[in-house]
Protein backbone atom coordinates (compact mmCIF):
# COMPACT_ATOMS: atom_id res chain seq x y z
CA UNK A 1 0.00 0.00 0.00
CA UNK A 2 1.34 3.41 -0.99
CA UNK A 3 0.68 6.24 1.46
CA UNK A 4 0.38 9.82 0.23
CA UNK A 5 1.61 12.49 2.64
CA UNK A 6 0.94 16.19 2.69
CA UNK A 7 3.83 18.49 1.87
CA UNK A 8 4.29 19.57 5.48
CA UNK A 9 4.89 15.98 6.58
CA UNK A 10 8.06 15.81 4.53
CA UNK A 11 9.96 17.73 7.15
CA UNK A 12 7.74 17.15 10.19
CA UNK A 13 7.23 13.38 10.19
CA UNK A 14 10.19 12.21 8.14
CA UNK A 15 13.56 12.91 9.70
CA UNK A 16 15.85 14.42 7.10
CA UNK A 17 18.79 13.62 9.33
CA UNK A 18 18.62 10.03 8.09
CA UNK A 19 19.50 11.30 4.59
CA UNK A 20 22.77 13.08 5.31
CA UNK A 21 24.34 11.33 2.33
CA UNK A 22 21.57 12.59 0.01
CA UNK A 23 18.71 11.09 -1.95
CA UNK A 24 18.81 8.52 -4.71
CA UNK A 25 17.34 9.35 -8.12
CA UNK A 26 14.95 7.30 -10.24
CA UNK A 27 13.34 8.99 -13.28
CA UNK A 28 9.52 8.97 -13.54
CA UNK A 29 9.53 6.63 -16.55
CA UNK A 30 10.57 3.69 -14.34
CA UNK A 31 8.33 4.54 -11.36
CA UNK A 32 5.03 2.65 -11.13
CA UNK A 33 2.16 2.66 -8.67
CA UNK A 34 3.59 0.09 -6.28
CA UNK A 35 7.25 -0.15 -7.24
CA UNK A 36 10.17 1.58 -8.95
CA UNK A 37 12.99 0.19 -11.05
CA UNK A 38 16.48 1.61 -10.66
CA UNK A 39 18.15 0.91 -14.01
CA UNK A 40 20.98 3.46 -14.16
CA UNK A 41 24.29 1.66 -13.72
CA UNK A 42 25.99 4.43 -11.76
CA UNK A 43 23.02 4.88 -9.45
CA UNK A 44 22.85 1.14 -8.78
CA UNK A 45 26.57 1.04 -8.02
CA UNK A 46 26.16 3.99 -5.67
CA UNK A 47 23.31 2.25 -3.85
CA UNK A 48 24.87 -1.22 -3.53
CA UNK A 49 28.62 -0.63 -3.36
CA UNK A 50 28.95 2.81 -1.80
CA UNK A 51 26.03 2.62 0.63
CA UNK A 52 26.05 -1.18 0.94
CA UNK A 53 22.27 -1.42 0.72
CA UNK A 54 20.70 -4.87 0.55
CA UNK A 55 17.30 -6.47 0.00
CA UNK A 56 14.99 -5.35 2.80
CA UNK A 57 16.76 -2.03 3.40
CA UNK A 58 14.70 1.18 3.43
CA UNK A 59 15.75 3.98 1.09
CA UNK A 60 14.44 7.37 0.01
CA UNK A 61 14.55 8.51 -3.60
CA UNK A 62 13.26 11.34 -5.81
CA UNK A 63 11.89 11.44 -9.34
CA UNK A 64 13.23 14.84 -10.41
CA UNK A 65 9.66 16.15 -10.78
CA UNK A 66 9.16 17.26 -7.19
CA UNK A 67 8.12 13.99 -5.53
CA UNK A 68 9.94 12.15 -2.75
CA UNK A 69 9.44 8.40 -2.24
CA UNK A 70 10.14 5.99 0.59
CA UNK A 71 10.67 2.40 -0.39
CA UNK A 72 12.12 -0.98 0.46
CA UNK A 73 14.62 -2.80 -1.75
CA UNK A 74 12.75 -5.87 -3.03
CA UNK A 75 15.08 -7.38 -5.64
CA UNK A 76 18.65 -6.77 -6.80
CA UNK A 77 19.25 -7.92 -10.36
CA UNK A 78 22.12 -7.59 -12.82
CA UNK A 79 20.36 -4.85 -14.81
CA UNK A 80 17.92 -3.29 -12.36
CA UNK A 81 16.96 -2.96 -8.72
CA UNK A 82 13.30 -3.26 -7.80
CA UNK A 83 12.10 -1.06 -4.94
CA UNK A 84 8.70 -1.42 -3.35
CA UNK A 85 7.12 1.99 -2.76
CA UNK A 86 5.71 2.50 0.73
CA UNK A 87 4.93 6.23 0.58
CA UNK A 88 5.32 9.29 -1.59
CA UNK A 89 5.04 12.99 -0.89
CA UNK A 90 5.28 16.26 -2.74
CA UNK A 91 8.34 18.16 -1.57
CA UNK A 92 7.49 21.26 0.49
CA UNK A 93 10.98 22.70 0.16
CA UNK A 94 11.13 23.23 -3.61
CA UNK A 95 10.86 26.85 -4.83
CA UNK A 96 7.41 27.96 -5.92
CA UNK A 97 9.01 30.09 -8.64
CA UNK A 98 10.74 28.72 -11.75
CA UNK A 99 14.10 30.41 -12.37
CA UNK A 100 16.18 29.87 -15.49
CA UNK A 101 19.81 30.97 -15.30
CA UNK A 102 21.49 31.87 -18.61
CA UNK A 103 25.21 32.15 -17.82
CA UNK A 104 27.85 32.87 -20.45
CA UNK A 105 30.29 30.06 -21.18
CA UNK A 106 33.34 30.25 -18.92
CA UNK A 107 36.90 29.00 -19.09
CA UNK A 108 37.95 25.76 -17.44
CA UNK A 109 35.68 24.09 -14.88
CA UNK A 110 34.07 27.31 -13.66
CA UNK A 111 30.69 26.59 -15.20
CA UNK A 112 30.77 23.15 -13.56
CA UNK A 113 30.83 24.95 -10.22
CA UNK A 114 28.05 27.30 -11.29
CA UNK A 115 25.77 24.41 -12.29
CA UNK A 116 26.39 22.66 -8.98
CA UNK A 117 25.78 25.68 -6.77
CA UNK A 118 22.74 27.11 -8.52
CA UNK A 119 21.16 23.66 -8.48
CA UNK A 120 21.59 23.68 -4.71
CA UNK A 121 19.97 27.13 -4.64
CA UNK A 122 16.87 25.83 -6.43
CA UNK A 123 17.22 26.92 -10.05
CA UNK A 124 14.86 25.17 -12.48
CA UNK A 125 16.93 25.41 -15.64
CA UNK A 126 20.44 26.36 -16.77
CA UNK A 127 20.74 27.71 -20.31
CA UNK A 128 24.41 28.39 -21.17
CA UNK A 129 24.88 31.14 -23.75
CA UNK A 130 27.61 32.22 -26.14
CA UNK A 131 28.24 35.98 -25.96
CA UNK A 132 30.45 38.44 -27.85
CA UNK A 133 33.17 38.28 -25.19
CA UNK A 134 32.94 34.55 -24.58
CA UNK A 135 36.44 33.13 -25.02
CA UNK A 136 35.38 29.47 -24.89
CA UNK A 137 34.56 27.60 -28.10
CA UNK A 138 31.02 26.21 -28.07
CA UNK A 139 32.15 23.18 -30.07
CA UNK A 140 31.58 19.79 -28.48
CA UNK A 141 28.82 21.26 -26.38
CA UNK A 142 26.77 18.02 -26.33
CA UNK A 143 29.41 16.24 -24.23
CA UNK A 144 29.72 19.24 -21.93
CA UNK A 145 25.95 19.52 -21.59
CA UNK A 146 25.77 15.85 -20.60
CA UNK A 147 28.48 16.42 -17.98
CA UNK A 148 26.69 19.47 -16.59
CA UNK A 149 23.47 17.46 -16.39
CA UNK A 150 25.26 14.78 -14.35
CA UNK A 151 26.61 17.49 -12.06
CA UNK A 152 23.08 18.88 -11.61
CA UNK A 153 21.74 15.41 -10.80
CA UNK A 154 24.42 14.86 -8.17
CA UNK A 155 23.83 18.30 -6.65
CA UNK A 156 20.07 17.68 -6.51
CA UNK A 157 20.56 14.49 -4.51
CA UNK A 158 23.24 15.87 -2.19
CA UNK A 159 21.22 19.00 -1.36
CA UNK A 160 18.02 16.98 -0.78
CA UNK A 161 16.15 18.58 -3.64
CA UNK A 162 13.45 16.64 -5.47
CA UNK A 163 13.24 18.60 -8.72
CA UNK A 164 16.04 18.03 -11.21
CA UNK A 165 17.61 21.14 -12.71
CA UNK A 166 17.57 20.81 -16.50
CA UNK A 167 20.74 21.87 -18.35
CA UNK A 168 20.14 22.92 -21.94
CA UNK A 169 22.49 22.94 -24.92
CA UNK A 170 24.58 26.06 -25.49
CA UNK A 171 22.68 28.83 -27.28
CA UNK A 172 23.74 32.10 -28.86
CA UNK A 173 22.92 35.05 -26.59
CA UNK A 174 20.80 36.87 -29.17
CA UNK A 175 18.89 33.69 -29.94
CA UNK A 176 18.22 33.27 -26.23
CA UNK A 177 16.69 36.76 -26.16
CA UNK A 178 13.83 35.40 -28.27
CA UNK A 179 12.77 33.33 -25.23
CA UNK A 180 12.27 36.41 -23.08
CA UNK A 181 8.58 36.62 -23.98
CA UNK A 182 8.01 33.18 -22.44
CA UNK A 183 8.88 34.42 -18.94
CA UNK A 184 7.02 36.67 -16.52
CA UNK A 185 10.25 38.54 -15.78
CA UNK A 186 13.69 38.68 -17.42
CA UNK A 187 16.79 40.21 -15.85
CA UNK A 188 20.39 40.78 -16.91
CA UNK A 189 23.19 41.36 -14.41
CA UNK A 190 25.20 44.41 -15.51
CA UNK A 191 28.02 46.08 -13.63
CA UNK A 192 27.13 49.52 -15.07
CA UNK A 193 23.58 49.46 -13.74
CA UNK A 194 23.48 51.77 -10.70
CA UNK A 195 19.78 52.40 -10.09
CA UNK A 196 18.01 49.03 -10.04
CA UNK A 197 19.04 46.29 -7.62
CA UNK A 198 17.49 42.87 -7.20
CA UNK A 199 15.29 44.10 -4.35
CA UNK A 200 13.36 45.84 -7.13
CA UNK A 201 11.48 42.57 -7.73
CA UNK A 202 9.76 42.97 -4.35
CA UNK A 203 8.08 46.13 -5.66
CA UNK A 204 6.43 44.42 -8.62
CA UNK A 205 2.60 44.52 -8.43
CA UNK A 206 2.35 40.83 -9.36
CA UNK A 207 4.82 38.23 -8.13
CA UNK A 208 6.42 36.51 -11.15
CA UNK A 209 6.08 32.75 -11.47
CA UNK A 210 8.94 32.41 -13.96
CA UNK A 211 12.17 34.40 -14.19
CA UNK A 212 15.02 34.37 -16.72
CA UNK A 213 18.39 35.72 -15.57
CA UNK A 214 21.36 36.45 -17.85
CA UNK A 215 24.91 36.62 -16.43
CA UNK A 216 27.86 37.63 -18.59
CA UNK A 217 31.36 36.22 -19.19
CA UNK A 218 34.72 37.46 -18.02
CA UNK A 219 34.77 41.10 -19.17
CA UNK A 220 30.99 41.40 -19.06
CA UNK A 221 28.48 42.05 -21.82
CA UNK A 222 29.09 44.32 -24.78
CA UNK A 223 27.03 47.53 -24.73
CA UNK A 224 25.26 46.39 -27.89
CA UNK A 225 24.20 43.19 -26.12
CA UNK A 226 22.74 45.14 -23.22
CA UNK A 227 20.86 47.36 -25.67
CA UNK A 228 19.50 44.30 -27.49
CA UNK A 229 18.42 42.78 -24.18
CA UNK A 230 16.63 45.96 -23.09
CA UNK A 231 14.90 46.15 -26.48
CA UNK A 232 13.70 42.57 -25.94
CA UNK A 233 12.19 43.49 -22.56
CA UNK A 234 15.01 42.50 -20.21
CA UNK A 235 15.62 44.60 -17.09
CA UNK A 236 19.30 45.33 -16.21
CA UNK A 237 20.04 44.86 -12.50
CA UNK A 238 22.94 45.58 -10.19
CA UNK A 239 24.37 43.12 -7.69
CA UNK A 240 25.58 45.89 -5.41
CA UNK A 241 28.92 47.54 -4.73
CA UNK A 242 31.09 44.44 -5.06
CA UNK A 243 32.63 43.28 -8.32
CA UNK A 244 32.48 39.51 -8.84
CA UNK A 245 34.13 36.97 -11.05
CA UNK A 246 31.77 35.63 -13.69
CA UNK A 247 31.21 32.30 -11.93
CA UNK A 248 30.68 33.97 -8.56
CA UNK A 249 28.24 36.43 -10.13
CA UNK A 250 25.83 33.65 -11.14
CA UNK A 251 25.75 32.29 -7.59
CA UNK A 252 25.35 35.76 -6.06
CA UNK A 253 22.57 36.86 -8.41
CA UNK A 254 20.61 33.63 -7.78
CA UNK A 255 21.01 33.99 -4.01
CA UNK A 256 19.88 37.62 -4.02
CA UNK A 257 16.95 36.87 -6.32
CA UNK A 258 15.75 33.88 -4.29
CA UNK A 259 16.04 35.90 -1.09
CA UNK A 260 14.12 38.83 -2.58
CA UNK A 261 11.33 36.48 -3.68
CA UNK A 262 11.11 34.86 -0.25
CA UNK A 263 12.51 31.54 -1.42
CA UNK A 264 15.24 31.46 1.24
CA UNK A 265 12.77 31.60 4.12
CA UNK A 266 11.74 28.69 6.32
CA UNK A 267 8.46 26.89 5.79
CA UNK A 268 7.11 28.61 8.90
CA UNK A 269 7.98 32.03 7.48
CA UNK A 270 6.60 31.29 4.04
CA UNK A 271 3.10 29.82 3.93
CA UNK A 272 2.56 30.18 0.15
CA UNK A 273 1.85 27.19 -2.07
CA UNK A 274 5.12 25.54 -3.01
CA UNK A 275 4.04 23.92 -6.26
CA UNK A 276 6.20 24.71 -9.29
CA UNK A 277 5.37 22.71 -12.38
CA UNK A 278 7.10 24.84 -15.01
CA UNK A 279 9.88 23.32 -17.07
CA UNK A 280 12.53 24.99 -19.22
CA UNK A 281 11.15 27.16 -22.01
Amino acid sequence: MVVLHSTSMLTDKHDRGTNRSGYFYIPPVTIHDSHALMTDKDERRHLIRTHRKRVGDVIRFVDGDGWVYDGVIAEVGSDEIKIGITSRMQDATEPAIAVTLAPALLKGPRLDNVVEKVTELGVTCVQPVQTERTVVDAGGSDARTARWQRIASSAMKQSLRSRLTSVQSVMDFRTALVQVKEYDLSLIAWEKEIHTGLNWVTELPIRPESVLVFVGPEGGFETAEIEAAVAAGVQPVSMGKRRFRADTASIVVLTLLMAALGEMETDQQNSRSRINTKVCS
